[in-house]
């Protein structure tokens, strides 16, 4: 085999990339901490104590992420899955629609969640009785 048909072949070996394999599987990792730490997170039927690695699906949509934490206020945050900018790596029909499949064309955001929770008798005295 020619030099030319093997640089031909490794060339659009690399041009059929997909982003599954840079993003395997079908979870992802959001990393949450909060201020004081010790917070119970809920997210996507699963519960965490902060800081941690909060683990949602790929593809499923956006998760309300909850936080409580005893004598302070709860707090919500929004992971958004939006389509990532490495789709314009796809240029074969094939490396999209696996990327689509997988979910591994999707990225959430905010990448990283650092929450600061309000005790609740700061929120009291602002909001009034």
């Amino acid at each position: 085999m020619s030099i030319i048909r093997v640089l031909t072949i490794i060339f659009l070996c690399a041009l059929s990339g997909c982003a599954s394999a840079l993003y395997p599987g079908p979870w992802t990792h959001v990393p949450v901490t909060t201020n004081p730490p010790g917070a119970t997170l809920h997210v996507a039927g699963y519960t965490y104590t902060s800081p941690a690695l909060v683990w949602v699906p790929r593809k499923v949509g956006d998760f309300k992420l909850s936080i409580y934490k005893k004598g302070y206020r709860p707090g919500h945050v929004f992971l958004r899955q939006s389509p990532d900018y490495l789709w314009g790596l796809n240029v074969t029909p094939v490396g999209l629609l696996t990327d689509m499949r997988t979910g591994a064309a999707y990225d959430v955001e905010p990448e990283t969640v650092d929450f600061v929770l309000i005790p609740n008798e700061t929120f009291q005295q602002e909001t009034g009785p």
